[in-house]
């Protein structure tokens, strides 16, 4: 169910998010649960339910299912197949998150021995698959990026994907390796790699 929840951010809307979970669901039970498996029948999934959690800025996936399991020492009894439920819920919490991006001048460098693709293009490329995997509706993400000196290309907020995009598409590799003065300037505070939280309101 966890893998369900990090599919949220594929959909645009409640109806698209909720049909992600419910093929990504399926996908999942069907590949771990086929039918016949180790001699069951009569397979019931039922239909995962996105939802609102009981805390405020979560959401939870519950499913649940039913599956005729056969027995042998109960047949021994005069009994029969057994009905085995189970049910399962997996919790998400809405992101605050800073991404923070190198830009500096060794980013221009070609990776490898042969001349190739430059490392900026690679960390690009990766931080546009990193950013579309969050919810755009609730998560709130923002950009910083560094060289000689830090900016802040994109403030936290939601409906992000596009500008943010955008912004990380226009990044070039130039400037100095950065030092902590040069990123953070006198009377300010150290700038984090990563900066992750989750919105508890």
């Amino acid at each position: 169910m966890l893998r369900a929840t990090r599919s949220i951010g594929r959909g645009a809307s409640e109806a698209e998010q909720q049909a992600e979970v419910e093929r990504v669901v399926s996908l999942l039970f069907d590949a771990n649960f086929p039918d016949g498996h180790l001699g069951t029948k009569n397979i019931t999934p039922g239909t995962p339910v996105l939802s609102p959690g009981a805390r405020p800025g979560t959401r939870e996936v519950a499913y649940s299912a039913t599956v005729d399991v056969p027995t042998v020492f109960y047949r021994w009894f005069g009994g029969g197949d057994i009905t085995i439920s189970a049910s399962s819920t997996a919790l998400r919490r809405d992101v605050n998150m800073m991404l923070v991006l190198d830009r500096s001048g060794s980013m221009f460098r070609a990776l490898g021995a042969n001349p190739g693709p430059r490392a900026i293009n690679d960390l690009k490329f990766a931080a546009e698959l990193f950013v579309e995997k969050f919810d755009n509706s609730r998560d709130r993400l923002g950009l910083v990026s560094y060289g000689t000196t830090s900016n802040l290309d994109y403030a936290p907020a939601t409906n992000f994907k596009t500008s943010m995009v955008g912004h990380i598409r226009n990044i070039l590799a130039d400037g100095s390796e950065p030092t902590p003065r040069m990123l953070c300037g006198e009377g300010t505070a150290p700038l984090a790699a990563l900066a992750i939280r989750t919105r508890s309101t």
